[in-house]
């Protein structure tokens, strides 16, 4: 096992986490500093392939990137399925956005409350 393995699993054994939590937690944060970063987040400025790929990334990060593109070209073979789920991922990331600005602004509002 190498070290960066290693310290992961203390890093969850001392915070008794989940690695599935971890993970999440992780997402999550990256995404808050992508819509915290001065660049704006367009989820529709990808394409399909791109967005399904994104996907398959987050559910599958052990996939090579010729392993994802053979998912995706096989996904292709039916256009309209493959379109269909697209535009359901792109609904997902934009409603994960959403909900994470909502919750900074809540967060926001009670930290102004308090002062």
């Amino acid at each position: 096992m190498e070290e960066n393995e290693i310290e992961v699993i203390n890093f969850l054994r001392e915070s008794e986490t989940t690695l599935e939590d971890y993970i999440d937690y992780v997402r999550k944060t990256a995404i808050e500093e992508y819509l915290n970063s001065s660049a704006s987040y367009d989820i529709d400025a990808y394409s399909d392939e791109e967005v399904y790929a994104s996907l398959l990334k987050d559910q599958f990060p052990n996939l090579t990137d010729e392993e994802i593109e053979l998912e995706i070209e096989k996904e292709k073979t039916n256009q309209s399925l493959f379109e269909k789920k697209v535009s359901q991922v792109r609904e997902y990331y934009k409603a994960q956005a959403e909900e994470i600005k909502q919750k900074e602004e809540e967060a926001k509002a009670a930290e102004l409350e308090r002062t």
